[in-house]
């Protein structure tokens, strides 16, 4: 069993930074120490043995990003996953290590199930696009002393490598993007729903994440930050045009 359970929302903004984290900490301490279930999960019971997984584990990674913020009233109801996960390791009292990315905040208490009121009992990490080598490089280091595993990896986080992004991109809105990757930059124009071209910018690509400005005739100039996931189909970040800050999904086709 794996000393590392990973707990996260498997749709939305959460996705890219917590397959990046896993990935990291699988290439720091062995496939076989990180539990995910959507790589870790065998032939049988779905639920006999995620609730297997948790209660063998040292320690459960609970990442916070805003689509957990977003869907916290979900943790109400009693057939949700996340919330499961997370009462089953108050429960037997192991170690819960929440680590907030993507920008989220700390919850409040009083927005939780009472059974999940302990979480605020355990140290949040907060984890930051522009600062993530660094910062995730520390919390292996952390998670290395408390569970007395051996990393393999001395870099302490893995370089993440993306398949070429050039091609056709739509967001949840209708709108349409098309991207031209070359090395490490990005040229994109942006269309609208009827075809109609709305924008162009640049952008530079550090491993999995994207720092990019774009100029469009409706909104003016912004910039924004995204993570791909490391098949290449998905971007998920933020945009801010002056104070305005909008969230962004982008589905390559």
């Amino acid at each position: 069993m794996a000393s590392i359970f990973f707990s996260y929302r498997k749709q939305g903004e959460d996705k890219p930074s917590s397959l990046r984290l896993a990935d990291d900490l699988r290439a720091a301490f062995g496939e076989e120490a990180v539990f995910r279930d959507e790589k870790g999960l065998k032939f049988g019971r779905f639920k006999d043995q995620l609730i297997r997984q948790v209660e063998s584990c040292k320690i459960i990674i609970a990442v916070i990003g805003p689509t957990w913020i977003s869907r916290i009233k979900d943790l109400h109801r009693d057939d949700d996953w996340v919330r499961r996960e997370l009462e089953i390791g108050l429960e037997r009292k192991i170690e819960i290590a929440p680590v907030l990315v993507e920008g989220a905040i700390k919850p409040e208490k009083s927005d939780l199930p009472d059974s999940m009121g302990e979480l605020f009992e355990f140290q949040f990490t907060t984890i930051h696009p522009r600062h993530w080598k660094t910062e995730v490089g520390q919390f292996i280091d952390d998670l290395a002393e408390y569970l007395n595993l051996e990393k393999r990896e001395t870099a302490g986080v893995k370089q993440v490598s993306i398949p070429n992004l050039s091609g056709n991109w739509f967001d949840t809105e209708g709108e349409a993007f098309q991207l031209a990757h070359s090395n490490d930059t990005l040229q994109m124009m942006a269309y609208d729903a009827y075809g109609q071209a709305i924008g162009q910018g640049t952008g530079s690509i550090e491993g999995s994440q994207i720092q990019f400005s774009l100029q469009r005739i409706d909104y003016g100039y912004g910039t924004g930050r995204g993570t791909v996931t490391p098949d290449g189909r998905l971007i998920s970040g933020e945009v801010q045009y002056g104070i305005q800050r909008f969230p962004f999904s982008l589905t390559k086709h």
